[in-house]
């Protein structure tokens, strides 16, 4: 196969679908900033044998090389985890699993007062938020949800222990980047047989129904993926279990996703469990609540523009060039790839 790409100009998810290659290579997040800094980069690379990390390096420069990295790897059919940045969804780093090498970009930027309207902006959305959860929570039945949650246990697990301590890693499927919310549930899951679809609104219990599955998971001895919410990152959005071939995920707006395949399942937590006629009830409550939830977030992301804007122009003045032992190192993993 004769790959030459431009990695950062491309439907990645589209371009893997076609050469019949997904499952190996995966697209995922390791941070998230607003409203708040929480990074799980040290859980995605303490496994590795060695890892490289760039401070502020030349974009265009890092970019050649994550270009280069990117398409001997796809030559050789090699599994790759492509580390996503929250802020413009580009590449800011790579994990080659069977070589146990990674390679990471950060870059810091002086705090701005976009950066801080940013913020302020997030977490008022995020109190809106609250709000509209606790009408859900107080027309939810939590033990009727208890029991879809232990059959769904039972159905996945059917008892089996695997006997071994089970592997947990924390990242983030998506992010609130500065042109719209992104995220990469289908390239996380396309290759799993079962996928659960879960259908709620805010409050209804998906995410402690989601880290109950995780905590069976453990029990069990499977290893497990957790996917935060990183708009408020103490939430689970979804739980992969690949030795299940399984996951179960919020499957409800800005990241609402319907069953593609025959084996996809629906658990419809709003149906089955809150109370019938709710959102009728609190119809125009709910609506101003939203209304000014979306407000607080398109205003939030307008400051977004600003700081990515600020972000590429200190990179521009402060960016360094890659050493001479950076570029040996990366010359190194193409070289691994090659050889391969």
């Amino acid at each position: 196969m004769n790959i030459n790409i431009d990695i950062t100009h491309i439907f990645l998810y589209k371009f893997l679908r076609r050469c019949n290659i997904l499952g190996k290579v995966i697209n995922y997040f390791v941070n998230t900033n607003f409203p708040e800094k929480v990074s799980f980069e040290y859980d995605n690379f303490k496994g590795l044998r060695v890892y490289l990390s760039l401070n502020n390096c030349i974009s265009e420069e890092i970019d050649e090389c994550f270009k280069n990295m990117m398409t001997e790897s796809l030559k050789k059919d090699l599994r790759m985890e492509i580390i996503r940045d929250s802020l413009d969804n580009s590449i800011k780093g790579m994990i080659f699993p069977n070589l146990s090498v990674g390679i990471l970009l950060e870059q810091s930027f002086p705090n701005s007062s976009y950066s801080e309207k940013a913020t302020e902006y997030f977490k008022s959305a995020g109190k809106i938020h609250d709000q509209i959860e606790k009408i859900y929570i107080s027309n939810t039945d939590f033990k009727k949800l208890d029991q879809i949650n232990e059959n769904l246990i039972a159905e996945l697990f059917e008892g089996k222990r695997l006997g071994k301590n089970a592997n947990v890693i924390d990242r983030f499927f998506g992010a609130m980047t500065v042109n719209k919310s992104v995220n990469y549930i289908e390239n996380l899951t396309d290759g799993l047989n079962k996928r659960y679809f879960i259908k709620g609104r805010a409050g209804t219990g998906k995410s402690t129904f989601m880290k109950k599955i995780a905590k069976a998971a453990v029990d069990y001895g499977y290893n497990v993926e957790k996917y935060h919410c990183s708009f408020a990152p103490d939430s689970l959005d979804m739980v992969v279990i690949r030795e299940l071939g399984a996951c179960i995920f919020d499957s409800t707006a800005p990241h609402e996703l319907f069953p593609s395949k025959e084996t996809d399942s629906i658990i419809d937590i709003f149906s089955e469990c809150v109370v019938f006629g709710t959102e009728e009830k609190y119809e125009e409550e709910i609506q101003c609540f939203q209304s000014m939830y979306n407000e607080m977030i398109h205003t939030g992301r307008e400051c977004l523009k600003e700081v990515a804007e600020e972000r590429k122009k200190y990179n521009e003045k402060n960016g360094i060039r890659l050493r001479d032992y950076e570029k040996e190192f990366i010359e190194n993993i193409i070289k691994m790839i090659k050889s391969v």
